[in-house]
């Protein structure tokens, strides 16, 4: 069931924006630290996944061209 916490199914999905929020969007992730993800997170193991499907999103960006420096 998509949306189920805990699933080890993988999930694909889509997203339409302007080069400039994926420019944006690039740039907060590049500058977001861990910290900030603990902050929000319900214990490590939470902030932890954050950060992986945050690293994900931001390769898929790299290979749509939106790498910021």
């Amino acid at each position: 069931m998509p949306g189920k916490i805990d699933s080890p199914e993988i999930v694909t999905f889509s997203v339409s924006m302007s080069g400039t929020e994926a420019y944006s969007f690039a740039q907060w992730l590049k500058r977001r630290q861990f910290d900030d993800l603990r902050k929000r997170a319900v214990d490590e193991e939470d902030a932890l996944n954050m950060d992986r499907a945050a690293d994900k999103i931001r390769d898929a960006l790299r290979e749509a061209g939106f790498f910021p420096r």
